[in-house]
């Protein structure tokens, strides 16, 4: 993250600036914005992210989700395996702006959430081989933050964030085998830091 706001700003301050010409970038007050892929690891999987701010003054309430999805199936002559995964992530916060020139600092907090499911299943022609295993997970926690945007222009900016996750979550197991099921569950609370090098595309309106 580091690395990125260096690279970012070293770009901005090059670009010339005359101060009686500058235009008011936060006359604006609508954003739309849209992410996100990881500048340090593009191969990477990432969910896509897409919110929405309000500005109010000199800051903005703040909307948005994460969503991941994805399935797949292989089969072969005497057997066959799928998967499938879900994830959805929401959030609701507020945040605060220190503005120079085109380079806004963004600071604040977001109420989070998270609901994911996974499923996979293995069967063949034998019936004793039978397995159908499912996890769910409902997460919720506060997700205190910091980021940097750059206005490219008065219609579109780049940025980029980073975060402190603090959540409780529940996760349920389910496994069905031919031979009965069992269920196991586990609660418990976790803190990480958000990935670096996160960047969303804006739209301002």
């Amino acid at each position: 993250m580091r690395n990125t706001i260096l690279l970012i700003t070293l770009f901005v301050l090059a670009l010339p600036v005359h101060g009686q010409d500058l235009p008011d970038y936060s006359e604006r007050k609508n954003e739309i914005n849209i992410g996100y892929f990881n500048a340090f690891d593009l191969n990477g999987i990432d969910d896509l992210g897409v919110g929405y701010k309000r500005m109010i003054n000199n800051s903005a309430i703040r909307i948005g989700t994460g969503f991941h999805f994805m399935t797949n199936t292989h089969e072969s002559v005497s057997s066959q395996d799928s998967g499938s995964f879900f994830e959805v992530s929401p959030r609701l916060g507020y945040e605060f702006y220190q503005w120079f020139n085109r380079i806004r600092l963004n600071f604040g907090v977001d109420l989070v959430g998270t609901y994911y499911k996974s499923k996979s299943d293995y069967s063949s022609d034998n019936p004793d081989s039978f397995v159908d295993y499912t996890t769910t997970s409902i997460q919720y926690g506060v997700r205190p933050l910091m980021g940097l945007t750059v206005y490219i222009n008065k219609l579109i900016s780049i940025s980029t964030e980073t975060y402190l996750d603090i959540r409780y979550y529940k996760n349920t197991d389910e496994n069905i085998r031919w031979n009965g099921t069992i269920t196991t569950t586990d609660k418990g609370m976790t803190t990480g830091l958000g990935p670096l090098g996160i960047v969303s595309i804006n739209f301002h309106f």
